[in-house]
């Protein structure tokens, strides 16, 4: 794929027609076609073609015309386009795209982005990095990104952005609660310690967790329960998780139906138990709430954590 094809065709397509060509897929097949009439470039039609009918270009126009917009949809668009195509042909489109459309430069946008350290200023549906941990499609080890859910007295409540792992709530399935589970002692202890440096751990603290039926616990990383889900996210549709190439390297499941609208997202665990304490809880790829034995091997895990502000 020649990425430098999709730039000129973009901008040559945008020059003609408007921007509001890239929220038309009808129009932007008949225009880009012609711009690529007589090129042997079927593959960079396609890959255009595909995008554009995804809503990728409605997305991006819908954005607010500030940076910090740009970085947020730039970043969730990248992990969106990555699960269906390869990393560098995800970039080269959504870059070419975001030029086309004459945003900031895309590499000062994602390094602004890696490096806010304001974590005071944070503020409900804001987006930050803290600790590493391998994510890529190679298992490379890159910044976690956390979405801020809720700010209060007792600090900030955030949650990955992505389901970080896969893992099963317990190893043996047997009647089981977070207080006992494998998944809690991993998260507090092996994650914990390998994710975060020093500096990094003392931002996190160490919450009195309230487990409803089943005994409370200390933690400094947990699982959103079933509760705080329903508070916190309102609909379905916001509660989808997709997950990172590194977990579905390790075997997360994910609806991979191709004309499916739940395309990429992945199962992840609530610290919740279920009716039977050998079965926990967990929201679906469609953002519903199931159950599913608690060694199962095939859910995400989406950490969180109180930030001290």
């Amino acid at each position: 794929m020649d990425s430098k094809i999709i730039l000129n065709g973009l901008n040559k397509c945008v020059e003609l027609h408007g921007r509001e060509i890239l929220g038309d897929i009808d129009k932007f097949k008949f225009a880009f076609g012609e711009i690529l009439s007589g090129s042997d470039c079927r593959e960079e039609y396609d890959i255009l073609c595909f995008v554009i009918s995804r809503g990728v270009g409605c997305e991006l126009l819908g954005t607010d015309s500030n940076e910090e917009a740009h970085k947020e949809v730039y970043y969730k668009l990248l992990n969106k386009l990555g699960l269906i195509f390869k990393d560098e042909v995800a970039e080269s489109v959504l870059q070419s795209l975001v030029s086309a459309l004459g945003w900031k430069d895309v590499e000062t946008l994602k390094k602004s982005l890696l490096h806010e350290v304001n974590y005071a200023d944070k503020q409900k549906g804001d987006l930050f990095t803290l600790g590493r941990y391998p994510q890529g499609v190679n298992d490379e080890i890159e910044p976690i990104f956390w979405r801020v859910l809720r700010r209060d007295n007792d600090g900030l409540l955030v949650r990955a952005e992505l389901s970080l792992d896969v893992k099963p709530y317990n190893d043996e399935y047997i009647e089981v609660t977070w207080a006992d589970c494998s998944l809690r002692r991993w998260l507090n202890e092996e994650f914990y310690n390998s994710a975060f440096n020093d500096e990094e751990r003392s931002l996190i603290k160490l919450s009195s967790i309230d487990n409803n039926f089943s005994p409370s616990t200390e933690d400094h990383l947990f699982l959103l329960s079933a509760d705080e889900v329903k508070d916190l996210f309102r609909s379905d549709n916001r509660r989808k998780v997709k997950p990172t190439h590194y977990a579905i390297n390790n075997g997360v499941y994910i609806d991979d139906y191709e004309y499916n609208v739940y395309i990429g997202n992945a199962w992840w665990w609530l610290r919740s138990s279920a009716s039977k304490n050998n079965f926990a809880s967990y929201i679906s790829c469609s953002g519903d709430f199931s159950r599913t034995p608690v060694n199962n091997n095939k859910v995400a895990v989406c950490p969180a954590f109180k930030l001290i502000v």
